[in-house]
């Protein structure tokens, strides 16, 4: 455990200097929000999407430093290193989610709409299942690859996720009489959508990490 809260605390210190990023994210979450019609829960999943892209600088930063070598003289293994990097990814999502949720109730209070607490916690389950779609996805490429050559893997969740989200845009766009609202969808039986929303991040976070787990113990740096 004093291993894990050192290797944590580095962690940190890698992703500090982009916390600009971060902030870059919350403002545009914030703009799609009242964009979208002052609404709290577009500021919520999109916050939490664009979050999922920052827990990726830690690698852009060891690679950068050649960090590795300095994991490789620290009193602690590879799985130590490993374990350590998802609990910082499931940190951040915890970190993101609050504030998503907190600022979205901020909006919706400020802009006078309906608080609606089901679709609150609805979307905060949607929102964890695609932040941990996202950082699962990318995350076993970029110790496939490293960052630079790994880094294209973290856009394709994203675009992925962005073209559902849009899929009726899509279709006005193509003139095609289809009626899909993927809100409606999601909505129309909300335990099961966040059932079903928790289990595919817990799904995917185990997946992710059994394959992180394979390719950074066989990897030689």
């Amino acid at each position: 455990m004093k291993n894990i809260s050192g290797l944590l605390k580095i962690d940190t210190m890698l992703i500090a200097p982009y916390w600009k990023w971060l902030v870059m994210f919350f403002g545009i979450a914030l703009l799609m929000s009242i964009v979208a019609g002052q609404s709290g829960l577009v500021f919520i999943i999109s916050f939490t999407m664009f979050a999922g892209t920052f827990t990726a600088f830690n690698f852009e930063n060891t690679e950068k430093s050649n960090l590795n070598v300095l994991y490789a003289t620290l009193p602690t293994n590879r799985k130590s290193i490993l374990f350590t990097r998802y609990i910082f990814i499931l940190i951040v999502l915890v970190l993101s989610l609050i504030v998503a949720v907190g600022v979205g109730i901020i909006i919706d209070l400020a802009f006078g709409n309906t608080l609606y607490w089901e679709a609150f916690a609805t979307l905060a389950c949607i929102s964890f299942a695609i932040y941990l779609f996202n950082t699962s996805f990318q995350t076993p490429f970029f110790y496939r690859f490293g960052y630079v050559k790994g880094k294209i893997f973290l856009w394709i969740p994203l675009i992925i996720i962005m073209i559902i989200l849009n899929i009726p845009v899509l279709f006005d766009v193509f003139n095609l009489n289809v009626n899909f609202n993927i809100f409606e969808i999601l909505f129309r039986n909300t335990t099961a959508t966040s059932l079903i929303a928790l289990a595919v991040g817990i799904v995917s976070i185990t997946i992710s990490y059994i394959l992180s787990h394979k390719i950074y113990l066989k990897r030689d740096f």
